[in-house]
């Protein structure tokens, strides 16, 4: 469904493939044999989802297999790229749909693995992350300009929540600066191998924090001066 061109002049779409016909009948069918389209490029397989997600087009049985067999090669991907692919998934407004793909071909294991154990171990973690999704899907839906760290406290609250029991941190006057200290360490491992903008993960925590009524305090900004100096 990729593999179609179209002439602006004639105002025709060329198909080499058959790519019409299977968007006729909901397939999704690789161009590249099997045997070597993931082993050539492992992010293949999360494009296979992304496509299946977002237009319901069906994978085959035998595409589904060999992306369960596949997926450790996404090990072999570079964690920018990951990045990258994670950032176009929270910022498709099929999140809920993409990610439940990729766990059930094993590929969010590779884009996010504690979130993934987590939720193999605990099934009211899992509801709870997806649900998150789903309204991860509405914020874009709906404010699609959204910033990247509002997008990001649908991927960590779950998380923050059950780092420790809050209400008894706030009941002991824990400081607010360890508290966010702590939270920021824990969600910084947790979300690996994404690496965003530190900023927006900060922005993302600092949100989360708040919700539960932890005073933090947002980060100051530097003097204008200091931000000429350092451009010059």
């Amino acid at each position: 469904m990729n593999a179609l061109y179209y002439d602006p002049f004639l105002e025709q779409v060329i198909d080499y493939v058959g790519g019409v016909k299977d968007i006729q009948k909901g397939v999704l069918r690789p161009v590249i044999p099997l045997d070597r389209i993931f082993e050539e490029d492992p992010v293949r397989m999360l494009r296979a989802i992304k496509y299946s997600a977002k237009t319901s087009a069906k994978m085959s049985f035998k595409m589904r297999r060999k992306i369960r067999k596949s997926s450790s090669l996404l090990a072999q991907v570079s964690p920018s790229r990951l990045t990258e692919e994670l950032l176009k998934i929270i910022n498709s407004g099929n999140a809920s749909t993409i990610i439940a793909e990729a766990l059930d071909t094993d590929l969010y294991m590779a884009l996010q693995p504690a979130a993934t154990g987590m939720m193999y171990e605990n099934r009211r973690f899992e509801a709870s992350y997806m649900k998150n999704m789903q309204l991860l899907d509405k914020l874009i839906k709906n404010n699609p300009d959204a910033r990247l760290g509002e997008k990001l406290v649908y991927l960590v609250k779950d998380f923050i929540l059950g780092l420790t029991d809050w209400k008894k941190e706030l009941e002991a006057h824990t400081p607010s600066a360890e508290l966010y200290a702590k939270t920021w360490r824990e969600c910084r491992n947790f979300i690996l191998p994404m690496n965003p903008q530190r900023t927006e993960l900060e922005f993302a925590i600092r949100t989360v924090l708040k919700e539960m009524g932890v005073p933090v305090k947002a980060k100051k900004k530097k003097p204008a001066r200091a931000l000429e100096k350092i451009a010059e």
